[in-house]
């Protein structure tokens, strides 16, 4: 089947749970993007093995005085 090279995800879930969801359209080699507001340090310790985060971004919303983080996370091969 058809798969994408980077699945972006908004409000949707916890971290495991929206890449559980979200494994079967990503490709081998793709990318999970995350947004999230406060840095999601519960939800990266419970992240599972076969996921590894690559990268978090602290993101700067123009007008917005809120935290915001990207977190890219990666299938472990």
């Amino acid at each position: 089947g058809e798969c994408f090279a980077s699945i972006l995800s908004r409000a949707f879930a916890p971290l495991n749970k929206m890449l559980t969801l979200a494994q079967h359209l990503c490709c081998p080699q793709g990318m999970f993007l995350a947004m999230k507001g406060l840095f999601p340090e519960t939800e990266l310790a419970e992240l599972s093995p076969d996921f590894v985060v690559t990268k978090i971004i602290s993101l700067k919303i123009p007008h917005l005085n809120e935290k915001r983080h990207l977190v890219c996370i990666k299938l472990k091969i």
